[in-house]
């Protein structure tokens, strides 16, 4: 992987982390009724990030949002739009208007809806539709589509019983730790070796004590600088490693709670996912809940991860037990 390429991914993670620590803070705040978003004032050229900063959808001004409906960047590589939060007195009602994207598209050039859309044919389409971050999103992978703050606080909420500093914490030290693999290196110092990245799904805990035969000693998911390191580097045949995306997407598959089913063999927690640049592969989750590392005084289950062809998924689900809330 080039010096850029991993530059950009470990910069694009870390604001990622950033703004969907935010919007989990927002959502959770009784304070703040609207948010703004707000593009930097270097920021380069047209793109999706005029939309988000532009449209008028509920009223209350240009790129301004009830909280549970507004956008949460990152819209693209190196976004550098805000999310800046307003408080309850600020604004009026809010009120839909069912146009607002057609009347912005029709208020622009056509090469700037071009730009806005990536293409002419994009444009087009959402003229047409006249909803514009569903043909945006329609292009982009799960884990890069653009969520409202509702929906980003909704899996964080998921993810991990932690405060939005916590959050933001383990966010970043997970980023950080993939980083510093791409570019060949490791971070010797151990409390930064580890990171939490899911917990066990509460509406699956009774199940999971049940088939485990005693109950469960922690709630928190973490993986280790060691199994990133294997998963990206290491030696293993080229079929078995996960992609830098995948590793990355971690978070979101143990989120999402689909596809989770136990190993009673080896008392294992197994999540899957379609690998996000090679869809012929699925990425294989283990937690050993027999085995716990202690960080922090806190017990933590750990995770390994590998890869399998898609043909062979039916064969590797045939013993175990699917989850079902």
């Amino acid at each position: 992987m080039s010096a850029i390429k991993t530059k950009r991914i470990a910069l694009n993670e870390t604001a990622r982390a950033y703004n969907d620590a935010r919007a989990f803070e927002y959502a959770n705040s009784d304070d703040i009724q609207v948010v703004k978003i707000q593009m930097s004032i270097t920021h380069p050229r047209t793109d999706i990030c005029d939309y988000y900063a532009g449209v008028d959808k509920y009223g209350l001004g240009a790129g301004v949002y009830p909280k549970d409906k507004a956008p949460v960047p990152h819209f693209h590589p190196f976004c550098r739009c805000q999310m800046i939060p307003k408080y309850a007195g600020e604004y009026s009602k809010p009120k839909l208007n069912a146009n607002a994207d057609k009347e912005y598209l029709l208020g622009l050039k056509e090469w700037q809806r071009a730009r806005i859309l990536g293409s002419k044919a994009k444009a087009n389409e959402a003229l047409k539709t006249g909803d514009i971050n569903s043909v945006f999103n329609a292009m982009k992978p799960e884990r890069y589509k653009v969520k409202s703050i509702n929906e980003v606080a909704g899996n964080l909420g998921i993810i991990r019983d932690l405060n939005e500093t916590d959050n933001m914490i383990e966010n970043e030290k997970f980023n950080k730790i993939i980083g510093n693999i791409l570019d060949g290196n490791i971070i010797k110092d151990k409390s930064k070796q580890l990171a939490i990245v899911g917990n066990i799904p509460l509406k699956y805990k009774k199940q999971i004590e049940s088939l485990l035969g005693k109950k469960l000693v922690s709630k928190d998911i973490a993986i280790t600088q060691n199994e990133i390191w294997h998963a990206i580097r290491g030696s293993k045949p080229n079929h078995k490693k996960a992609s830098s995306e995948d590793i990355y997407n971690i978070p979101n598959i143990l989120a999402s709670n689909k596809h989770i089913y136990f190993d009673k063999a080896k008392n294992n927690l197994l999540y899957f996912s379609k690998s996000i640049n090679q869809t012929q592969h699925i990425i294989y989750i283990a937690i050993n809940l027999n085995y716990i590392i202690k960080a922090f005084g806190e017990d933590n289950y750990i995770i390994t991860i590998s890869k399998f062809k898609n043909s062979d998924y039916k064969s590797r689900i045939k013993t175990l037990v699917k989850l079902r809330g």
